[in-house]
C-alpha cells in the first residue's frame, strides 16, 4: 500500500505593504481527506493557496511535502509536484475555445494541438466527471459564468493532481452539479488524494469535509471535525461573533414598479411576462444557461428585447442602454464582479462612486467634491465591513468577497427603485452575507423591489416573496411560499406545470 500523502505548512507568512495577509500559518493536511478551509473575506485563505500553487512566494515559512521541503516557484512547478488548483477568479482565456483552454492547461499539449482531438478529449473529460461544458468549440468568453466554472474544475481534474485546491468551486453551480462534483471529490478521496476545499457554505462543509481549519486575519484560530463544531462555533472562529442571517419580513406588495410585456429573451424564444411590485423580492432560478444572462442583460440595458417591451415605473424604455436604465431607476449587481462590476486597476474608493447617479450626487459644476466622497466612502466601508486600510488599494487586489461587497454597496447607494441582483452573496463570508441580506431587506421594506437571479436555491427561497423558474428562456408562473423544492426542481428540468 503506498504511503499516505502528507502536506505540512510551517510558519507561512506574507505581507503586502501594510497588510499582513498571512501570519505564521501552521497546518497539516493528509491524503484521503477533504479538508475545508474557512474564514471571513480577507482572512488569507486564497493567499495561502496561491503560495502553495507557486503564484506568490512566502516571506517566511516552509512547505513540506511527504517529508521533503518544497517551494514551487511557479504554477508549472506546482503541477509537477502534484498540485492542481481551481481559482475563485476564472483563468480561462476568453478568446480561446473550451477545447483550446483545455489544451493550454496541459503541459506540452500546445505543441501538437489538433482541434478535433482536443474537442474529443474535452468532451470525454466532461462525460467522465459528469459536468456539462456544451460545445467544446465555443469561445469561452461567450459562455455563462457557471459554464466557465465547470471548465475550471475540469482543467484541474484533467491533470490528475494528487493535491486538488478548490477555491469557492460551487459558487455558481446548480445543486445537481454540486452533487456531481461532490461525488467526484469522494472518489478522489478514496484514491488517497488530498482535496483542500475553500467555501463559505457551512452545509457543504458538513456534507463533504473530513476536517475543518479556520483562518482569521492571516492566522489559524481553530478547527476540528464538522461534528465537533456547531455553526455558531464556526461563525465565532471566523468573525469573532455569531452572525445569524436575518429572515425577511413578509411584506404587502405595492404598485407595479417594473414589468416585461410579451418579451422574448432570445431569437425564437417563447414570449414571457413578468410584473414586479414595490415591497417584494422576486427570485429567478433555473439551471445555468436557460436565460438568466439574457434577463440580466435586458434589465441592465445591455441588450434590447427580441420582442416586447420593458416598462419601469409606468414608462416604456425606448433606448436600451445602461444609462437609460439607471435614469429610469434600475440598479444592478452583475454576475461577474471582476469583468462587469469593477475597474480592477482603480482604487476601491473610486470604484465605490463609479456610477452615473453617485458621480452626479458628488459633483458640482463638473468638479468632484472629494470631502463628501471621502465621508460617503468611509460610511460604506463601515457598513459593509471593508477595511479602511484597503480603500486606496487597487480593487483587483482585494479578495473576491471584498470585491463583491464594493459592488453591492455601490448598487444600493445609487438608491434605485428596483435592483437586479445576480448572486449578490457569491463568495461572501457568514457575516457579510448576513449584512447583504439585511441591506436588501431594508431596501425592500422602504418600498423598493429586488429581482434576485440566483443559482443558490436556499438563498432564493429564503429571500424571495415569489419565485419564477427559467427553462429555455421561458419563465414559469411565479410561485408563492411555502416553496416546494420538488416542484422547483421539476420546473428547472422542464417538467411540471409552469
Amino acid at each position: 500500500m503506498p504511503d499516505v500523502l502528507r502536506l505540512q505548512l510551517r510558519g507561512i507568512s506574507k505581507r503586502f505593504g501594510t497588510l499582513q495577509a498571512l501570519d505564521g500559518v501552521d497546518l497539516d493536511f493528509h491524503g484521503g481527506e477533504v479538508h475545508a478551509l474557512l474564514g471571513e473575506n480577507g482572512a488569507g485563505k486564497s493567499t495561502l493557496m496561491n503560495v502553495l500553487y507557486g503564484l506568490i512566494p512566502p516571506d517566511r515559512g516552509e512547505i513540506v511535502l511527504d517529508g521533503r521541503p518544497v517551494q514551487p516557484r511557479d504554477p508549472a512547478e506546482a503541477r509537477r509536484l502534484g498540485f492542481g488548483m481551481v481559482h475563485q477568479h476564472f483563468t480561462v482565456v476568453p478568446q480561446l475555445t473550451t477545447a483550446e483552454n483545455f489544451a493550454l492547461s496541459l503541459e506540452g499539449a500546445g505543441f501538437r494541438y489538433r482541434p478535433d482531438e482536443a474537442g474529443r478529449n474535452a468532451l470525454g473529460l466532461a462525460q467522465r466527471f459528469g459536468l456539462d461544458i456544451g460545445d467544446p468549440n465555443a469561445r469561452s468568453g461567450t459562455l455563462s459564468v457557471g459554464a466557465r466554472q465547470r471548465i475550471e474544475i475540469l482543467k484541474a481534474l484533467a491533470a490528475e493532481a494528487r493535491i486538488l485546491i478548490l477555491d469557492e468551486p460551487t459558487a455558481v453551480l446548480t445543486p445537481k452539479e454540486v452533487e456531481q462534483l461532490f461525488a467526484v471529490l469522494r472518489a478522489l478521496r478514496a484514491e488517497g488524494r488530498l482535496v483542500v476545499f475553500i467555501t463559505h457554505k457551512l452545509q457543504e462543509v458538513r456534507e463533504i469535509a473530513d476536517r475543518v481549519s479556520v483562518l482569521r486575519r492571516g492566522k489559524v484560530v481553530g478547527g476540528g471535525t464538522p461534528s465537533q463544531l456547531s455553526d455558531d462555533d464556526v461563525a465565532k472562529l471566523m468573525v469573532g461573533q455569531t452572525a445569524a442571517v436575518p429572515a425577511p419580513n413578509r411584506r404587502r406588495r405595492g404598485e407595479e414598479v417594473v414589468s416585461l410585456e410579451a418579451v422574448a429573451l432570445a431569437d425564437g424564444a417563447e414570449r414571457l411576462d413578468l410584473a414586479v411590485h414595490r415591497g417584494e423580492v422576486v427570485g429567478i432560478v433555473g439551471v445555468d444557461g436557460n436565460g438568466q444572462d439574457e434577463l440580466f442583460a435586458l434589465l441592465a440595458g445591455l441588450q434590447s428585447p427580441r420582442a416586447g417591451r420593458v416598462v419601469v415605473r409606468g414608462a416604456s424604455i425606448e433606448h436600451h442602454e445602461p444609462a437609460a436604465m439607471q435614469d429610469a431607476g434600475v440598479g444592478a449587481i452583475p454576475p461577474d464582479r471582476r469583468a462587469d462590476g469593477l475597474v480592477a486597476e482603480m482604487t476601491v474608493r473610486d470604484n465605490l462612486v463609479l456610477s452615473r447617479k453617485l458621480l452626479r450626487r458628488f459633483s458640482r459644476r463638473g468638479v468632484l467634491e472629494r470631502e463628501r466622497i471621502d465621508a460617503f466612502v468611509r460610511e460604506q466601508a463601515q457598513r459593509y465591513r471593508v477595511r479602511e486600510s484597503a480603500l486606496d488599494a487597487e480593487a483587483g487586489k482585494l479578495s473576491g468577497g471584498n470585491q463583491q461587497r464594493v459592488v453591492v454597496a455601490r448598487a444600493l447607494a445609487g438608491e434605485p427603485a428596483v435592483l437586479v441582483a445576480v448572486n449578490p452573496t457569491r463568495g461572501l463570508d457568514i457575516a457579510a452575507t448576513a449584512s447583504v441580506y439585511e441591506a436588501l431587506n431594508r431596501f425592500v421594506d422602504a418600498g423598493n423591489a429586488v429581482i434576485l437571479i440566483s443559482t443558490d436555491l436556499d438563498e432564493a427561497m429564503e429571500m424571495s416573496d415569489r419565485i419564477g423558474v427559467l427553462f429555455r428562456h421561458r419563465l414559469s408562473r411565479l410561485l408563492a411560499p411555502p416553496y416546494s423544492l420538488e416542484q422547483i426542481g421539476l420546473l428547472m428540468a422542464g417538467a411540471g406545470a409552469g
